[in-house]
């Protein structure tokens, strides 16, 4: 029997791995033995939510590498790594790989001694740890790059690189071979697996979506993400909209759906009526959030994914200053204003979401050019299509 650990320290890789096909697959190929690696406070959960699979789960603490001071000094230098020449990379990387400690994942990997280790967000910390101790045992590793384009450039710096990479769309396998110029050969594009959960899920009507607010189904949804911790300014925004409306300079058919960006408790609640003055135009969407829904964690990020998917299918227009939540709108063919890219206090707002509210088909073109470029495969089998990479990964 192969076995094989998957990391799954954050919020979205449990989404994309946890809850999608890719552990449906490899849980039901009975000669794989699947490990999860999570953070030590979920496992007991965890299990109790998977009780009856044959995956496994083991905590995985958030504890400082060793030597804090010289763990600090690698820290600094992939700060570094666009300006540093292949030969530096490859010697600081050495040095990065056999000075720190990973003395505290010894037990683990003795314990199950795995054939492949995925790295399912290779620029996080922990998944670094990890990917540390399976270099060092010489045990083949797979990283998946969790990123459309470079306006993530973080996510493309890697202070150790592993065997084989996933990435999920072209433009995002260019931008790692800028940075990683010798991993041309070894990127497998999957798609993007967040995306499988909008493509094969089903969605309520949508007058029973604008019950829920008061709505009246007839009229236009701004579908308006608040993202502050990105944009403190957006409320401006809000009294410019709602001003439009009142004016008439937008339909007054037209109502703003505010929805608070749910995977940051920082951001939860950050708009508030005392933000913007009461409007019949503007409606706050108190719905399930990650904090704040489900019985469990697993069971609070499936509502959060399928009242987020409802949001957008239901939505005419899209407003954020998340780049995120702007492709996922894009995949449901939504026109999407990304606030971060326009002049938000001049004519610049109003004109272009007059254009899109009153023809459907605007930019449409610029639309599908996008999702071909940002999705590769809109075919709800990345997931699918990563754990068959993974399990032949296992049999080189």
């Amino acid at each position: 029997m192969k076995t094989i650990f998957i990391t799954a320290f954050h919020r979205e890789q449990v989404k994309d791995i946890l809850l999608g096909d890719i552990r449906k697959v490899l849980e039901n190929d009975r000669s794989v033995r699947t490990v999860f690696l999570v953070p030590d406070y979920r496992v007991s959960e965890l299990k109790r939510t998977f009780a009856g699979s044959p995956i496994l789960f083991e905590g995985i603490a958030d504890t400082l590498y060793c030597p804090p001071l010289l763990n600090s000094f690698f820290e600094k230098i992939i700060r570094r790594f666009r300006t540093l020449s292949h030969t530096t990379r490859r010697v600081c990387r050495f040095f990065d790989l056999w000075l720190i400690s990973t003395s505290a994942h010894n037990e683990l990997f003795e314990t199950y001694r795995p054939d492949t280790v995925f790295l399912s967000r290779a620029d996080l910390s922990l998944d670094q740890r990890i990917l540390r101790e399976a270099k060092r045992r010489r045990i083949r590793t797979v990283g998946m790059i969790s990123a459309w384009n470079e306006r993530v450039p973080s996510r493309f710096f890697l202070r150790l690189v592993p065997d084989e990479f996933i990435v999920w769309n072209n433009t995002a396998k260019h931008t790692l071979i800028q940075h990683e110029k010798n991993a041309a050969k070894r990127v497998f594009i999957s798609g993007v697996p967040r995306l499988d959960r909008y493509r094969n899920g089903s969605h309520i009507s949508r007058e029973v979506f604008c019950g829920k607010y008061g709505i009246d189904p007839a009229k236009k949804i701004i579908l308006f993400i608040s993202v502050p911790h990105v944009n403190p300014e957006e409320h401006r925004v809000l009294t410019l909209l709602n001003s439009a409306v009142e004016d008439g300079a937008i339909s007054k058919d037209t109502v703003i759906l505010i929805r608070n960006y749910p995977s940051d408790e920082t951001a939860k609640g950050s708009i508030v009526w005392s933000d913007v003055l009461p409007s019949p135009h503007i409606v706050f969407d108190n719905g399930p959030t990650f904090w704040g829904s489900g019985k469990s964690y697993i069971d609070g990020l499936r509502r959060e994914t399928t009242h987020a998917a409802d949001s957008l299918f239901h939505s005419d227009l899209v407003i954020t200053s998340n780049d995120t939540m702007g492709i996922d709108a894009r995949m449901f063919g939504k026109s999407v204003i990304d606030l971060s890219l326009l002049d938000q206090t001049s004519g610049d707002l109003l004109q272009t979401l007059k254009k899109f509210l009153e023809n459907s088909a605007y930019g449409v073109k610029g639309r599908k050019k996008n999702v071909q470029g940002e999705f590769y495969k809109l075919d709800g089998k990345a997931g699918w299509r990563i754990a068959h990479h993974l399990m032949r990964s296992m049999e080189c």
